[in-house]
């Protein structure tokens, strides 16, 4: 929502995620359970390239307060506006 906003895209841009030429690293530290209530996702931008309309984040599931998946550089970008 934030880059397709930032970029003035619609939403049949066509979007690409982290390519070969980017490393992305997870860490898991539990699971969801039923059992579990709130389920909270964020993602925290650390970089945007306005040239190649690219946005760089670290993203973080917590469940109940816990975080228990936290993925690093992740990247999404927009490699065609809508035709």
């Amino acid at each position: 929502a934030f880059a397709a906003d930032r970029w003035h895209v619609d939403a049949d841009a066509v979007w690409r995620t982290n390519g070969l030429e980017r490393e992305l690293n997870w860490t898991y530290r539990g699971q969801v359970l039923p059992s579990d209530g709130r389920v909270e996702v964020e993602a925290v931008i650390t970089e945007v390239d306005e040239q190649a309309r690219r946005l760089v984040a670290s993203g973080y599931l917590t469940v109940d307060g816990r975080t228990i998946y936290h993925m690093h550089d992740f990247s999404v970008e927009i490699v065609r506006d809508a035709e």
